[in-house]
């Protein structure tokens, strides 16, 4: 709805490009394997819940070392419409291009390690907490509608637990036999919700100091927003 700034408009053409790149794939992964995904029984699966920048993603990097566990990778998460079909292919281009630490704290990363299932949300669908990183200017709304589900259409709630169902269960077809650990922490404000989708989920909260979590958060935007946002 034009609410790209002008200087963000070569990167929003280059997205779009990339997009009408994908769409084969897209297409030929969703006939091949709709049906597979909708049959999928998810495994008791794990969510890490907390504020951001509480260490939610230390402990997921920590207990993701268990073989038991599997994870929304950064390929997974980036790519949700075509890692079944394109994965390892993918995987390795994303490995080449992406840098090696995160621009707000320096921790590692990779294509192959743990990412925020929200960001998967954010490429299937429009009722994503990311999408308020995305256009900064609307992060409130994003929050309200997508997150608490407190402000928008009586259908909202509803579109999130179909796609977010559909994205569980389409990682845990990938990882047949897993119980899949999780890590959004918007998620920490959707537990009704995740219980009615999953009621032998568990959960595990985390928390900080709240002044230090401020502190941090204030460095996030500063350094995620301007890389990110449109």
């Amino acid at each position: 709805r034009f609410s790209i700034d002008f200087q963000y408009w070569p990167k929003a053409l280059f997205i779009t490009a990339t997009v009408l790149l994908n769409v084969p794939f897209q297409v030929w992964e969703s006939v091949r394997y709709s049906r597979k995904i909708k049959n999928t029984k998810v495994n008791a699966p794990v969510f890490i819940l907390g504020h951001p920048r509480s260490g939610t993603t230390f402990l997921q990097y920590i207990l993701s070392k268990d073989p038991d566990f599997a994870f929304c990778s950064v390929s997974d998460g980036l790519l949700p419409n075509i890692f079944l079909t394109t994965g390892k292919f993918t995987e390795r281009i994303l490995q080449a291009v992406m840098p090696k630490t995160r621009p707000q704290d320096n921790v590692r990363v990779g294509a192959g390690m743990p990412i925020e299932e929200e960001f998967a949300m954010g490429n299937i669908c429009n009722t994503s907490w990311v999408h308020g990183l995305y256009f900064p200017k609307s992060i409130y709304k994003a929050f309200d509608s997508y997150v608490t589900f407190t402000t928008g259409s009586p259908g909202i709630k509803d579109h999130w637990k179909q796609n977010f169902s559909f994205f569980i269960k389409k990682l845990s077809l990938k990882y047949p036999g897993k119980n899949l650990l999780l890590k959004s922490p918007a998620n920490t404000g959707r537990l009704k919700e995740l219980y009615e989708l999953f009621p032998d989920a568990r959960f595990i909260h985390i928390y900080r100091d709240p002044f230090q979590v401020y502190r941090s958060n204030e460095r996030l935007y500063e350094k995620i927003l301007p890389l990110i946002g449109f």
